[in-house]
């Protein structure tokens, strides 16, 4: 599940995020749970609080952990996804589900991605 709006690559330094999530429950059951309600209801969110793109991504060798990528125009823009009420109820919900997140900021230098800080938000 993904999206990408039109001149994301026009966008001079994006703040970009890779998030890991890691579930504390590994069945295939609670893995299509996860991905149909929250994870749906996640691309929604982040396209109505101004992501550029954003997708979501089961991880193919752990059913318990999935990635995320989110291109904000720049740090506000992703810091008012986190704040917003959509947000907010996403990571909430992420509790409801035993999730946890590890967050890396990426940035473009030169034409390539590079990771600059460990953690963001």
């Amino acid at each position: 599940m993904s999206f990408a709006l039109p001149g994301f690559l026009e966008v001079e330094d994006p703040y970009i995020v890779v998030e890991k999530i890691q579930f504390s429950v590994g069945a295939d059951s609670f893995r299509m749970k996860a991905l149909n309600v929250l994870w749906r209801d996640e691309v929604s969110v982040a396209k109505d609080d101004g992501a550029l793109v954003f997708g979501m991504y089961g991880d193919p060798e752990d059913v318990t952990r999935f990635w995320t990528l989110g291109v904000y125009e720049d740090e506000n823009s992703y810091k008012a996804h986190l704040s917003s009420k959509g947000g907010q109820q996403i990571y909430n919900r992420l509790d409801e589900f035993g999730g946890k997140i590890e967050a890396v900021l990426l940035q473009k230098k030169g034409g390539f991605l590079y990771k600059d800080k460990t953690t963001c938000g």
